[in-house]
């Protein structure tokens, strides 16, 4: 469970550290570091309340796809060279990982927003 997910996380990391645009790799960090804390957020009260990893599960895969694509165009678009891809990341960014504080409060409201 959580060896796999901090696995993932750190190669992530790493995929991040490699671009190099800094408002790209700036980006990436921030979103890194929401999925970060909405991990740690669900270890703590999801071990404490099954309620609560339950109603936090489906916000955190959905963050976690989030950046996982986000850091997938950024590669993508900095190997390639191609304009028209560097284009598809600017506009992921701009539109879905602007939106990762919002996926984490709702992470972070916990079950108490739904019940």
């Amino acid at each position: 469970g959580g060896r796999g997910a901090r696995a993932l996380l750190q190669f992530l990391r790493e995929m991040a550290g490699t671009c190099e645009e800094e408002n790209v790799r700036k980006t990436l960090q921030h979103s890194l570091g929401a999925l970060n804390e909405a991990l740690m957020w669900l270890t703590i009260n999801g071990l404490q309340d099954r309620e609560q990893a339950g109603a936090a599960a489906t916000p955190v895969l959905n963050l976690f796809g989030t950046v996982i694509l986000g850091v997938l165009l950024a590669r993508s678009a900095q190997v390639s060279g191609d304009s028209a891809r560097q284009q598809v990341r600017d506009f992921y960014f701009a539109e879905f990982l602007s939106q990762v504080d919002a996926q984490l409060a709702v992470i972070k409201a916990g079950k108490q927003h739904l019940m």
